[in-house]
């Protein structure tokens, strides 16, 4: 089975030769953001039907019409624009030219926002990470997105039970990496306001979300394993206690409290 981490090569090879000024207005998103998080958090734990998952060759960035022009310049690449009369979601899509025709090359689609999330939500939301020898700095979905990404997805776009069972171990890898991104969170910050606002938003706008409600009813899926309320609550006890506290923790099992 092809290792899908190979295909995070392409994607900082490619960023990491943006200007900054051009990476500053783009945001990395879809499966490849997803898949950037496993490798930091998962690499040794994902199961072989959760690595499958994750497999990825699309290259998805959020960005609009100028920015699609300025990289197809920049990678050597030839850009398409939708037509007025087309109602394709994207904003454009660059064709890298690199395997002999257009029709055969590799595509970097950019879209104008997620589905589900607004693009104020993606931009206040994603985390900075540096590509490549150049130290590019690019944001990328955080976790949280990307858990609410694919929440969105699953109860929103109608898939078919394969499609289904495919976003619903996506859904159950970000949780696991929220765990650890939010233990990181807690260990790299003497200040707990950064942690209380992720923990609010986690709270407010996913789990809490009619989204999560449907699709963990229907799939029977359990979203509040994502959340080591011990780290949380050694950071920010007062914001667990008055926040946290009156939400989950009185029926939190000894798993969630591990």
């Amino acid at each position: 089975m092809i290792d899908p981490f190979d295909t995070l090569n392409e994607a900082e090879r490619l960023l990491s030769k943006l200007p900054q000024d051009l990476a500053d207005r783009i945001v990395l998103i879809g499966g490849q953001a997803l898949l950037l998080w496993a490798e930091h958090y998962l690499i040794d734990q994902l199961t072989g039907l959760q690595s499958e998952s994750l497999s990825s060759d699309d290259l998805d960035l959020m960005g609009r019409r100028p920015e699609v022009i300025e990289c197809a310049r920049i990678w050597g690449g030839e850009y398409r624009i939708p037509e007025m009369d087309d109602h394709s979601p994207q904003s454009g899509i660059v064709f890298l030219n690199n395997k002999g025709t257009i029709e055969d090359s590799e595509a970097v689609d950019f879209l104008p926002t997620v589905y589900g999330l607004t693009p104020k939500e993606v931009h206040a939301h994603s985390d900075k990470m540096r590509f490549g020898e150049n130290e590019v700095v690019v944001k990328v979905m955080s976790p949280p997105l990307c858990l609410k990404s694919r929440i969105e997805n699953l109860n929103g776009l109608h898939y078919g039970e394969e499609k289904a069972q495919r976003e619903i171990l996506r859904i159950t890898s970000a949780t696991s990496i929220i765990y650890h991104w939010l233990i990181d969170f807690c260990n790299n910050t003497e200040d707990h306001r950064p942690v209380a606002k992720a923990v609010t938003y986690i709270m407010d706008n996913i789990l809490l979300s009619p989204s999560s409600i449907k699709i963990c009813a229907k799939y029977s899926i359990d979203l509040s394993c994502s959340f080591p309320l011990r780290p949380v609550d050694l950071c920010c006890t007062y914001f667990t206690q008055q926040y946290i506290g009156s939400h989950i923790i009185e029926n939190a099992s000894d798993t969630i409290l591990a």
